[in-house]
């Protein structure tokens, strides 16, 4: 669906008061404090400095970029437009009222005002006097068709706290799926310092290290084929407590331009060499999977996870006369594509 920009300001306008929005030439500062909201009796006001950073080979795609705080007793929905620049876009939203189950939806916007990237964190809780932490990861709202095992997604991280005291504790979780139904989701969390009390769990509790300093917390969500993607979050170790900060991350997916044979006819038993074209946006690195589609080859590959394997005909051809391969390329972030191959076997004509 596609947001436009009149809409959002419709919104905003039911807000301002809370925002105390001030435009200053091309920056913006997002001032609390310039009139009073709350969220009404029982809902205490919090608040949430925003920081969205994209990669600059996409930066230059996004015009605009929305966060958009729901949940009960929150009427209307929060909505405020960070400003920014270099790739960079930050702002500060306040008041949010206190309580749980908020939802914190992020939108990147291109120059038609056109959604490009998404991405929710939900059943956040924002706590009276605390300091709550959510890092969501946008991907793009139309990826590629997906291979027969995509790698999982990681769509939320959430962090009880953004800063805690050295020796103190946060609570943690990351969501995550899967669009192959089948497959089953494993979770491992390591840090820079500290120690979580289970790690391979998708929520658990991490204990700060006695010394000051940020500390980074890395999540790895591997599913049942062994593909995997992980994201980080940074949390500061520190005496005096902060504020509540939400983080976000791009991601393109990558893409098949091209795959050429060494030869169009392949004989029983001969060997053919496969150059693979593929490329991702932000420079991830890639991994590749090659395989007979459909089963119906007994050929082999020299190597099924380089780039350009050679491949070896069975030595007794099928009755078609075709042999179908398929590779997926996997940017290790949740991003993948496929490419399929027919190559043709029998006897070289002259011979």
């Amino acid at each position: 669906m596609v947001y436009g920009r009149k809409h959002r300001e419709v919104i905003m306008k039911s807000v301002r008061c809370c925002f105390g929005l001030v435009l200053a030439g091309m920056a913006a500062i997002l001032a609390p404090g310039f009139c009073s909201c709350s969220g009404g009796q029982g809902f205490p006001d919090g608040g949430a400095q925003v920081s969205v950073v994209a990669p600059m080979l996409i930066c230059e795609n996004v015009a605009s970029v929305v966060v958009t705080v729901t949940g009960p007793g929150i009427t209307p929905a929060i909505v405020a437009d960070l400003v920014g620049a270099d790739c960079q876009w930050d702002g500060t939203i306040d008041p949010i009222p206190a309580g749980g189950s908020r939802v914190f939806t992020a939108r990147a916007y291109d120059a038609g005002d056109v959604l490009k990237y998404e991405g929710q964190a939900t059943g956040v809780t924002i706590t009276g006097g605390a300091v709550a932490q959510v890092t969501i990861l946008l991907q793009q709202t139309d990826p590629v068709d997906p291979f027969d095992n995509t790698a999982p997604f990681i769509d939320a991280i959430v962090a009880s706290a953004s800063e805690v005291v050295p020796g103190g504790s946060i609570d943690i979780e990351v969501q995550a799926h899967d669009v192959n139904a089948d497959d089953t989701l494993s979770y491992l969390w390591t840090a820079t310092g500290g120690t979580f009390s289970t790690p391979a769990l998708a929520a658990t509790a991490w204990t700060a290290p006695a010394s000051e300093g940020v500390q980074y917390l890395t999540i790895k969500v591997t599913d049942s084929h062994g593909a995997a993607v992980d994201v980080r979050v940074g949390i500061v170790v520190q005496w005096e407590p902060g504020s509540a900060t939400i983080e976000a991350e791009f991601n393109d997916w990558p893409s098949v331009s091209g795959i050429v044979p060494s030869k169009g006819l392949v004989g029983a038993g001969e060997t053919v060499d496969l150059d693979l074209s593929a490329s991702d946006p932000n420079l991830d690195p890639l991994t590749y999977a090659w395989a007979d589609e459909g089963g119906e080859c007994a050929g082999s590959f020299d190597d099924s996870a380089i780039e350009d394997p050679v491949w070896t005909a069975p030595a007794v051809l099928p009755a078609s006369g075709e042999c179908t391969l398929s590779v997926m390329v996997s940017d290790g972030r949740g991003g993948s594509c496929s490419g399929l191959l027919t190559l043709y076997l029998g006897i070289p004509p002259g011979l």
